[in-house]
């Protein structure tokens, strides 16, 4: 070290050759996931909508495609979505022509671990076909495994799967049996049957969180509670791709009160009274609570780059055995595809809102929000209605921040005067109207 630190001083040269060596290194991995990660961007958004690998963007990711560093989830899940886009560009073409990918066996050989039996549901998903209720759920079985997961044996098949079941979207029947396998990922002290309480209510809000608006959910909560309803958020760590602060951040912020095993549930309706005259929104569940899984889902969907089915599943967990569900679901089809799920679980009363902000339980402004609410009926079958209201207002597209929704909570629930915009007032008016319009029909 003393002789290197010498020829520092007289030419700089060992220096050189470090600065030199990191900005190879960094050139050759991260740069080369960087443009895996792009890839995916392009093709993965759905079989409506992606967009074509230009030749520059092929050759960058073909340069290291098979560099050990670069993990085989991003791979799997870029090949998943190409496959099934089709080679269509020139530089679509030389990856097809390099990677030797002109059937869905030639991935199977060539990328995957699998044993036989998901090689034959693999197989399927890469030829544009869909899952029954059994071959979902022995997909789900095998995506939620902590040895599958902790092996990283298995990475570029996950990453595959995912990636798939979100481009050619998923069916009810796929939804229904990867639910099952999640229902069963539960602590063994979870799968105890809870106390039935029909005033429980799960109610959710998008993991990644939001950009440009704010949260009103404990406002909802509160509201609840006042009515002798006991609501139940679940929450999670951001998994991304949006990355600003989410509901746990904000429940955080506000020392909310987290319940960490069942245990815990009738230990606090003991003292329910007592945390209703404090600024009590309700309880909340973190899913790392219910399962490791969940939290091991969270790198493998920060590398996903885009939403997977495990975003609109994880989302509507019942882990208390509540008897209403309130979820957010931006899309026609997920909305209907989760209210089936839901349906399914026999859940008494569905509520679902479409078209919030950024996909949540926050109503947007210049156009159509919609309330579903489906109430099961004596013969098993469900009554169905909707509700349509727009706001009319000017919306603030500035980047909002945790701090300032913390205030904006307190302050409604000690009856405090922020000097808020009008567009915020409105909005913040709008939400009790819609909260307790919703609270009527429970």
């Amino acid at each position: 070290m003393v002789r290197y630190l010498t020829s520092y001083k007289r030419d700089n040269c060992f220096f050189k050759k470090i600065v030199v060596f990191f900005y190879d290194f960094i050139k050759n991995n991260f740069m080369e996931a960087q443009a895996l990660e792009e890839g995916i961007l392009n093709v993965a958004i759905g079989k409506y909508g992606s967009k074509e690998i230009s030749y520059e963007l092929a050759e960058k990711i073909l340069k290291n495609f098979n560099h050990s560093d670069i993990s085989p989830i991003l791979k799997g899940a870029f090949l998943g979505a190409l496959f099934l886009k089709g080679f269509q560009s020139e530089g679509e073409k030389l990856i097809q022509k390099e990677l030797q990918i002109f059937s869905a066996e030639d991935i199977l050989s060539n990328f995957c671990n699998s044993h036989q039996e998901n090689k034959v549901l693999l197989t399927k998903l890469l030829n544009y076909q869909n899952l029954n209720y059994e071959e979902a759920y022995h997909i789900g079985k095998f995506l939620f495994s902590n040895e599958v997961i902790d092996s990283h044996s298995f990475d570029f098949e996950i990453g595959l799967i995912s990636t798939i079941l979100r481009f050619r979207y998923e069916t009810h029947e796929e939804y229904c049996g990867l639910y099952k396998a999640i229902e069963e990922l539960y602590f063994f002290s979870w799968n105890k049957k809870i106390k039935e309480d029909h005033r429980f209510i799960i109610i959710t809000e998008p993991f990644d969180g939001l950009e440009n608006n704010y949260f009103y959910t404990p406002l909802l909560g509160k509201m609840l509670i006042e009515k002798g309803w006991i609501p139940f958020f679940i929450v999670s760590d951001n998994p991304g791709p949006k990355n600003n602060f989410n509901l746990k951040d904000l429940a955080i912020s506000l020392n909310s009160k987290f319940i960490e095993y069942p245990e815990q549930i009738e230990e606090n309706l003991k003292n329910i009274s007592t945390w209703q005259k404090e600024d009590f929104y309700g309880f909340f569940i973190d899913n790392r609570n219910l399962s490791p899984v969940f939290e091991k889902w969270i790198r493998i969907r920060k590398l996903l780059k885009k939403r997977p089915f495990l975003s609109t599943l994880e989302r509507i967990i019942n882990p208390v055995n509540a008897k209403i569900q309130i979820f957010s679901a931006y899309h026609p089809a997920y909305l209907e595809k989760v209210t089936e799920i839901l349906k399914y679980k026999s859940i008494p009363i569905i509520i679902g809102i479409r078209r919030g902000e950024e996909g949540s339980l926050t109503f947007s402004f210049n156009k159509k929000y919609e309330v579903m609410i489906s109430k099961k009926l004596n013969n098993y079958e469900y009554q169905q209605e909707f509700f349509y209201e727009a706001i009319l207002g000017k919306k603030n597209q500035e980047k909002t921040f945790l701090e300032d929704n913390h205030c904006i909570i307190e302050s409604i629930f000690r009856s405090q005067n922020l000097d808020l915009p009008e567009y915020l007032i409105k909005q913040i008016e709008n939400q009790k109207k819609v909260f307790s319009f919703i609270i009527n029909f429970l």
